[in-house]
């Protein structure tokens, strides 16, 4: 297989992987939180709860298959397996309409594609020769596949009124486009230097390195706040604006806190792919940034995006200002979780490089997202009041509930400004070059 030919294979296993969640995650919770077009109108606890299965699954199932391709089953296939039966689960996932059987078809889907993640990181590091330079015009492919099928569902929704569950359909369907499709992956045997039955227990050993703990301790608390985004940003942005609020609605009911950005449903999907943009930019951007300032102030950056990205929707609320809040959302992803995958495929030995990134994914996007879900699930039930009839609103949707945006938000500001400013302060400060180095090297 050519140089050529490798990279363009690469290249679309990362614009598949993404483009799974790509066509659901953003507008999952406006979908079961409405009372139309299938949704089963749910609490923010279930919501929470739905939103749980992921970061659950994504605590148990990497360090199982990270082993298994560390040590016993060539990753393109194990790639393959996982997205077929997790491709079939969000199919059937767009049937329900009842909670507890959407919770069981998501949950299978959950525990399926968690790992697939890290594991598509390995393969692509393992055919790299300079994962510095290489990794980041590949994992690009990532992005332009999450706005891909964001502006894909929103162009179906114009044209058919949005069926049910047609978010699901099509990350399913992507799903298993991708699992046929790795067979045509680079083959990606076991390293045949390895040592020791179960590779994570290897890779915990890692946590001695005391830049890879700080790495993991802060991303896990960082990442708690990220589902803040996940669940209620759509909802924030398809609330109404404040002057329409307040001309619908009896004073003892108005709360401008309550207030969004009045995006219709039809267009959110298309509209939230400007955080995308932003993360296609700084993907661009990454290895010049990690060379001109180093890793530690690159992953700084990023931990200081996640509360601005917040500060903008608690202070703008009904401006157009607010949507900076997503193009700000686009450094979050490429200068903390990218580079924190980098710097982990650096630390890490060869034979426990699979084991490695699914301990970083299990502690930021498992353990992390877990207590997050939680929090936001919590969080919505306490902001939310409950109107006496449904409002219409004049160019909006009709609305029976109010949840204040902007108390929601204030606490992933709050501690994710925390965060950021302690994380320069523990980290201890490497060469601007040192990703460019082996893992090993002085």
């Amino acid at each position: 297989m050519n140089a050529m030919s490798r990279f363009l294979r690469l290249f679309l296993l990362m614009f598949l992987e993404y483009a799974i969640c790509g066509a659901w995650a953003p507008t999952a919770a406006v979908y079961f939180q409405s009372n139309g077009q299938g949704g089963m109108n749910v609490s923010g606890v279930q919501m929470g709860l739905l939103f749980l299965l992921m970061p659950l699954a994504t605590i148990i199932m990497p360090p199982v298959f990270g082993s298994l391709a560390d040590r016993y089953i060539r990753t393109d296939r194990l790639l393959g397996l996982l997205h077929v039966f997790s491709g079939l689960a969000l199919i059937a996932a767009a049937k329900q309409t009842n909670f507890n059987w959407a919770m069981v078809c998501l949950g299978l889907h959950a525990l399926l594609y968690a790992p697939t993640v890290a594991l598509a990181n390995s393969l692509v590091f393992a055919h790299l020769d300079d994962h510095h330079r290489q990794f980041t015009p590949i994992r690009l492919a990532g992005t332009i596949g999450w706005m891909s099928a964001g502006l894909g569902l929103s162009l179906w929704r114009l044209k058919f009124h949005a069926p049910v569950g047609d978010l699901f359909l099509l990350g399913g369907g992507l799903s298993l486009l991708l699992g046929l499709f790795s067979l045509l992956l680079p083959a990606t045997p076991p390293t045949k230097s390895a040592s020791g039955r179960f590779a994570f227990g290897k890779a915990v050993k890692l946590l001695r390195n005391p830049n890879f703990m700080v790495l993991i301790l802060v991303g896990t608390v960082a990442s708690a706040m990220f589902d803040y985004y996940y669940l209620f940003a759509g909802g924030f942005l398809s609330a109404p604006r404040v002057d329409a609020l307040k001309s619908a609605l009896p004073e003892s009911y108005f709360n401008p806190g309550a207030a969004g950005v009045g995006i219709p449903l039809t267009k959110l999907s298309a509209v939230m792919t400007i955080a995308q943009f932003g993360e296609l930019l700084m993907m661009l951007c990454l290895p010049w940034l990690i060379r001109k300032i180093g890793i530690k102030w690159v992953l700084s950056l990023g931990l200081m995006a996640w509360p601005l990205r917040y500060a903008f929707f608690v202070f703008f609320p009904s401006s157009p200002v607010a949507l900076l809040g997503l193009l700000i959302h686009g450094l979050c992803i490429p200068c903390f979780l990218i580079a924190g995958f980098m710097y982990t495929e650096h630390v890490a030995p060869p034979d426990i490089r699979a084991s490695a990134q699914s301990l970083f994914l299990l502690s930021s996007q498992g353990i992390g997202r877990a207590i997050g879900a939680l929090m936001a699930g919590i969080s919505q039930n306490q902001n939310t009041s409950t109107l006496p009839a449904k409002v219409a609103i004049p160019g909006g949707n009709d609305i029976g509930k109010l949840v204040d945006w902007q108390a929601m938000f204030i606490v992933p500001l709050g501690v994710g400004l925390a965060c950021a400013l302690v994380f320069p302060f523990i980290f201890k400060s490497e060469q601007k070059s040192e990703l460019t180095k082996p893992a090993g090297t002085s």
